[in-house]
């Protein structure tokens, strides 16, 4: 992929100029592959869910299955959209080999959280089209006999997860976007938390930006929080690796900053643009 390389973030750099070095990484070869990766997507989840349809023994096993799937998946997309947030939010920089091009529009969101509401829905959601891609082609060609149902159950779940995945950057555009500018069905949706309400996403956007990663529609938020779950990985991973967690983060923001025993602390006055 080729990728324009952005140079480290100086801790003189107006606010402006961080969005522009950061905007400058997203090139038309980057756009080229998104348009591509959206349209494997699209195939492959239309073949997975064909493939499921046509596989169920009847009407009722099928819509049943998909139902009890439905629910579970919105669980399971909830905590792996926190899991890439957490890890892009937290590890590496937008220098970093292969992932710092995904990075960079983390660093960007932190700085400008109202940027994200001026990109199109296949600059929102195509890189989180990557990491479902290898289980719906499963789910496309997968030939199963109905011994156990469950194995039904799994496929629903997988296709249901990796449109969730799919959605979620869109859902989380949506927790940004303007009451007046937001679909009625989207604020329905919104206010009986089916889908990320903005007042729950408000807590993350609160530096040093380390809490409510799950951004699908924030179930797994309270759960995860209530036994310290993301303090703990960072914690093992830090004590494997040395790397500090946010590091990079309170150099783009500077509205945190770290202390000498790794520890994100209290808010800094934001440097005038």
């Amino acid at each position: 992929m080729t990728v324009a390389e952005i140079p480290p973030v100086e801790p003189v750099l107006a606010r402006d100029d961080k969005l522009d070095v950061l905007a400058s990484g997203y090139t038309p070869t980057k756009r080229r592959i998104e348009i591509i990766v959206m349209i494997l997507f699209t195939i492959s989840w239309v073949g997975a869910a064909y493939n499921i349809r046509t596989i169920g023994d009847n009407f009722v096993q099928n819509i049943t299955s998909s139902a009890i799937g439905f629910i579970i998946s919105m669980f399971i997309a909830d905590f792996l959209g926190g899991v890439v947030h957490w890890a892009c939010d937290t590890w590496g920089s937008p220098n970093s080999k292969i992932v710092g091009v995904f990075i960079r529009s983390f660093r960007e969101h932190h700085i400008d959280p109202q940027a994200m509401t001026k990109h199109d829905f296949i600059e929102v959601s195509a890189d989180s089209c990557i990491i479902p891609m290898p289980f719906l082609i499963l789910a496309t060609f997968w030939r199963i006999q109905f011994s156990l149902q469950i194995e039904l159950l799994l496929m629903n779940i997988a296709l249901w997860t990796t449109f969730f995945v799919m959605m979620t950057n869109q859902v989380h555009k949506w927790a940004h976007v303007s009451t007046n500018k937001r679909p009625y069905i989207v604020q329905l949706l919104q206010s009986i938390r089916v889908i990320l309400h903005p007042q729950v996403h408000n807590k993350h956007h609160r530096p040093p930006f380390d809490k409510n990663y799950c951004i699908f529609n924030g179930w797994m938020n309270p759960i995860l929080a209530s036994f310290g779950f993301w303090r703990k990985v960072e914690r093992m991973i830090t004590f494997v690796s040395g790397n500090v967690p946010r590091a990079d983060d309170a150099g783009w923001t500077g509205r945190f900053e770290i202390d000498n025993a790794g520890n994100s602390v209290k808010r800094k006055p934001a440097r005038p643009s």
